[in-house]
Formats: structure tokens, sequence, C-alpha cells
């Protein structure tokens, strides 16, 4: 919500205060005329839901239609880019579930992740991905030295490339 584009199109959408506070109840309102009367829909939820701002604008203008892909929302621009964040939501995905069937609690998973105070591990770790070619790939944990990030970036059948 704070990025000069999604406040710009919030205010093509008619809203004028930007915040978050502000914007919630203007959207539960629009929304639940949406559901009764069946009015047009908040195109502004994508943005809530933190979808790139070209894809929401893209999504309007086309009617949904004549998209480039579709995956977790239907891609207007920046294809590779999009395609590549998709993988990584896949992977994040697989991972959360992997960790709840251990029986891990999900204090627990924010805490292996991190969240907004943690300092993301931007570290660059060369693995084999077909046991022969080496592929360079960065740490997927957020929190920087956690025991993941340490076992990952220390490597068991990579290295660390700083």
């Amino acid at each position: 919500m704070e990025q000069e584009q999604v406040k710009r199109m919030l205010h093509k959408l008619g809203y004028q205060d930007t915040s978050l506070e502000a914007v919630l109840p203007v959207f539960r309102m629009r929304y639940r005329r949406y559901m009764q009367e069946r009015r047009d829909f908040p195109h502004e939820m994508g943005l809530l839901l933190g979808y790139p701002v070209e894809d929401v604008r893209g999504f309007i203008e086309h009617q949904g239609r004549d998209y480039l892909c579709t995956g977790y929302w239907k891609v207007y621009e920046n294809l590779e880019q999009k395609q590549q964040l998709f993988q990584r939501f896949e992977y994040a995905k697989e991972n959360l579930v992997l960790l709840l069937s251990y029986g891990v609690g999900m204090a627990d998973i924010m805490d292996i992740f991190g969240g907004p105070d943690k300092r993301r591990c931007t570290s660059n770790v060369q693995v084999r991905s077909d046991g022969r070619t080496l592929k360079k790939i960065q740490c997927p944990f957020l929190y920087h030295g956690n025991f993941f990030c340490r076992t990952f970036c220390a490597g068991t059948g990579g290295r660390l490339d700083k």
C-alpha cells in the first residue's frame, strides 16, 4: 500500500485517502454492493492482495481476457518475472505444507522464515541441479542466520558463493 504506483491506482479507483485504515472500510462497502447488488467488481482487491499494479490494471483494461498466462493471478506484463515468482510461491507453499505435516507450528514457521523486522539472507549458493551441472540460487530463507538458513548456505552438497 506504500508504493506510489498503488497509491496512484487507488486514487484513480476513487480513493482519496490511500492509507489501509481508510481503504478497508470503503473496499468492504464496495465488495458488499458487488455481492448483494451485482455492482462493478472492486478490482482494488488485487492491490490489497499484493498483486502487481500492472497486472491489476491489465485485468481491468482487458476485462480479464488477453492475458499472457495465469497462475496465482492473470499476468499482463513481465511474463518471465511473474512465472519465476509463481515458482517461488509454489516452493514456499510446499515448504509450509511439509513443515506443518511435521508438526511445526505457525509461530515457529514465521520465526524460521522471518518477518519485516528480520534481515533477509542474500547469500548465493551453488548447487548441483542434476548431479553434474552447477546452478546458482539465492537462499530461500528470509531470516538470515536461523538454523535452516545456516544449514542451506553452509552447505550439504553446495558451496557458499558470497
